[in-house]
Order: C-alpha cells, then sequence, then structure tokens
C-alpha cells in the first residue's frame, strides 16, 4: 500500500476468487498491449526506484542487447520500478521495466540481461502491439525466451543464465508458498518448469560467455530490499506504514500481502482481510461507511441492508462500524466493514467470511480493533531492509551469516539469493548478498 493515492478495493467483494487471485505475487514477465495506460502501470508497480546510477547501468546493459538484436538503440529505455514483486514488462516504443524485486534475484548482469533480453524479444516480436489470445500469450512466452537467449549470446553473455535465472524464479515461488509452477507462471504463461527444461535443452551446446558476477553485485549493493516506508513494510505479522503513520496486526494463521493498492490477508475456508483508504470526502465516518462505501459495494453484488451501524473508538480514532450479508448463488458471505479516520484519510477495513463460520469472525474482528496511529517515535525506529554484499572471510561461519538475516527462512532466502543449493561450499572471498537492515 503506498502513501497517495490508493485504489478502491470495495467492488472486489463481489468474487472472493478474484480477492484470492490479487493475492499472488507477480513473477511473469510480461508484455502489455498499447491499451494500457503506462502510467497506471508505473504506479501499480510502486513508481520508479530512485538510484541514478543503478538505473543507468539497467538501460546500458539493455541498450547492450537492443544492439545484438539488430535494432537501433534511439528510443528504447530501460527502467527499474520500486517494488519487491519479482516481475518485468514490456511496453510499445521500446519502454522496458523490470522491478527491483527481480534485480534481487539476478546473481550477476548475464541473468539481468536474461529478463532485459526476454522483454526485447517481446517488443521485437510486436507482442505489446497487438491483443493476443491465451494460446498466443503462451507461444508468445516461449518465442521471448528463444529470442532471448539468442541476443545473450549475440551480446557475448552465456547463455546459460537464462536456465539459472529461470531455476531461481522457480525457486521462489516454492519459497513463497507457491503450489505448482504452472500457477506461479500465470494462466497465459507456460510452466516455469516447461520453459526451464526447454531452455536447458537450447543451452546445453551454447559457447562460454561472459557473466560478469562482481560487476553486478557492486551495481546492487544497497539495493532496497521488501517493501520501504512508501508502501508499508511487513514485519512478522504487523503492517506498518510509516509515511501514513498506521499499524495493524494480521489475523493469526493469514498470509500478509501488501499490494499496490491494498493490504490483503487470506485465511482458512475463504476468509479475507482487506485494508485499503480513500480521500475524506467531508463527511464522518458512519456516513460515509453507509452513504458512501455501501452503495458503492452493493453496485456489484447483492446485499442485505446494512446492520449494526454504529460509531465507535478505536485506539482513540473515531471509526464507524456496520456488517453486510452478500448473497451468492450457492451461499452466504458476510463483510464486516470498518471505517477510521485518520487525518485526512478514511481507512477501510473489510472481514469477509462464509456465513456461520464464527472463528473466522472473531480473528477477523480483532485484527480490524488492532488498526492504530504509530508515533514518531515508534515510525521513525522501523527500518527498511537492504541488500549488502559481503565478502566471505577466514573462519567466517557461513550458517550463522545466513541465519542472521531478518527475515522469514533465512537459511533458505541465502541461498535463493545466491544462487547456491544447500550444501554449497563458500571460499574465502567469495562475494555474497546479506539482506540487513
Amino acid at each position: 500500500m503506498r502513501s497517495g493515492t490508493l485504489a478502491r478495493t470495495a467492488a472486489a467483494l463481489a468474487l472472493t476468487a478474484a480477492l484470492m487471485q490479487a493475492c499472488t505475487p507477480m513473477s511473469s514477465l510480461t508484455a502489455y498491449p498499447a491499451s494500457v495506460p503506462e502510467w497506471g502501470l508505473v504506479h501499480a508497480s510502486g513508481g520508479v526506484y530512485q538510484d541514478r546510477a543503478l538505473s543507468a547501468y539497467v538501460n546500458r546493459v539493455g541498450l547492450a542487447l537492443v544492439e545484438a538484436a539488430g535494432q537501433s538503440p534511439g528510443g528504447w529505455r530501460f527502467l527499474v520500478l520500486d517494488t519487491p514483486d519479482s516481475n518485468a514488462f514490456s511496453l510499445p516504443k521500446g519502454r522496458i521495466y523490470v522491478t527491483r524485486g527481480m534485480l534481487a534475484l539476478a546473481n550477476d548482469e548475464a541473468e539481468l540481461a536474461t529478463v532485459l533480453a526476454h522483454e526485447i524479444g517481446h517488443a521485437v516480436s510486436g507482442d505489446a502491439e497487438r491483443a493476443l489470445s491465451e494460446h498466443d500469450r503462451r507461444a508468445a512466452e516461449l518465442r521471448a525466451d528463444r529470442l532471448g537467449m539468442s541476443y545473450l549470446e549475440a551480446a557475448g553473455y552465456d547463455a546459460r543464465a537464462q536456465v539459472d535465472f529461470l531455476r531461481t524464479l522457480l525457486r521462489n515461488h516454492r519459497l513463497a508458498g507457491e503450489r505448482s509452477a504452472t500457477a506461479a507462471g500465470g494462466p497465459d504463461h507456460p510452466a516455469l518448469v516447461d520453459r526451464l527444461a526447454i531452455a536447458s535443452r537450447e543451452a546445453a551446446d551454447a559457447p562460454p560467455g561472459r557473466r560478469e558476477h562482481a560487476a553486478y553485485l557492486a551495481a546492487i549493493d544497497g539495493l532496497a530490499w521488501g517493501s520501504g516506508p512508501a508502501q508499508g513494510i511487513v514485519r512478522g505479522k504487523t503492517f506498518f506504514h510509516p509515511d501514513l503513520g498506521f499499524a495493524i496486526d494480521a489475523p493469526p494463521g493469514y498470509v500478509l500481502s501488501n499490494r499496490a493498492d491494498a493490504v490483503m490477508a487470506a485465511g482458512p475456508r475463504g476468509a479475507v482481510f482487506l485494508l485499503d483508504s480513500v480521500p475524506n470526502p467531508g463527511s464522518n465516518p458512519e456516513d460515509y461507511l453507509a452513504h458512501h462505501w455501501v452503495p458503492e459495494i452493493g453496485k456489484g453484488i447483492i446485499a442485505e441492508p446494512i446492520s449494526g451501524l454504529r460509531t465507535t473508538r478505536l485506539n482513540g480514532l473515531l471509526a464507524a462500524q456496520g456488517r453486510l450479508v452478500l448473497r451468492g448463488d450457492h451461499s452466504e458471505r458476510v463483510a464486516d466493514l470498518t471505517v477510521i479516520r485518520l487525518g485526512d484519510r478514511f481507512y477501510r477495513l473489510t472481514g469477509l467470511y462464509q456465513a456461520g463460520d464464527k472463528t473466522g469472525e472473531q480473528v477477523l474482528a480483532k485484527a480490524s480493533v488492532s488498526f492504530r496511529k504509530l508515533g514518531r517515535t515508534e515510525a521513525s525506529a522501523i527500518e527498511p531492509l537492504h541488500l549488502r554484499v559481503h565478502r566471505i572471510v577466514a573462519g567466517e561461519d557461513v550458517v550463522a551469516l545466513a541465519e542472521a538475516m531478518p527475515v522469514k527462512a533465512p537459511r533458505r532466502t541465502f541461498d535463493l539469493l545466491n544462487g547456491l543449493t544447500p550444501g554449497t561450499a563458500l571460499q574465502v572471498g567469495d562475494e555474497v548478498k546479506l539482506v540487513v537492515r
């Protein structure tokens, strides 16, 4: 969730399946058509990452690949997006974006080039210029892989970098809890396992090429990791937003996801918790809930009249609460709604669960009342994470080094970030990426 304009998510209450899909991390390599506004994609993807040196480095690598592809470099531009999601996409007229989350996963310049070359392949093929069927989009992904590998070789990179990076993406999905590589790839993307198998065959006889490990690590040293203060920061089961000045606890057993437009937590039995915000239109929370938010929700679904509408205070903040019963074809769902006034915004909290699910009702209610204002001291103490390049020294305990990282599954994350398999022995002088405060 970013400070500034936050998209309205109430319409998502119409379909729980859509809510669940919105919680899936993006990590596909995508070509968007010209009909999709560029500013909307950039905003939804965190905006442009503010690091001139890194931006220049990525652009330089991209332009060299453009020339290797036989294209004129004029008009092409490569930019880094400020989001932890692992994603890259191409737009018409040679505009290619890669997220800092994708940069964190790459281990050398050749792997970065793999991502950019794939997107150049989409652009050269005109995939972003026309509407494609699902079947055509899947074929376009494989074509972009093949073209990308040829551009890697033409630019002097090791084509096996594509294999290594696809393997890293697959490991990243598994670490993130995806149940299948097919789901991770998306409905219009070939499964990562299939792409990996094809790339492995095609790279088997490729000539040796350069990787530029040290140069790449120098370029990304200090790269932001995870969400930053402008998007909000997840620490354990608590979501902190230092810039907007609030914190909220996720329900126990729920998977917390910080999106560009909302904070979402998915739980058992299809229960969902949502938080987003809108500018205060000049009303009080109860009036807004009853006369603005509920009618907005009602446009997309069949609902009974709101019940239990009341004004209250939550942790000293003026708030309003109410309940909607949403009717589906074969079931009923309950949406417990809370509006909290903080500063010049209304924060909207939705607990959505199956009718009769008392456990879901209780844990979602507890999460809603955990919303609280952050004091300046508490907000300033929340430090964002970043990557630091570390050189292994004699006698160093690498396991302890990895386990000290302030992330979930630190050892697996360490191996993932550094392209290591379990049990890989590091040597004195080797450089590795660490997540630090």
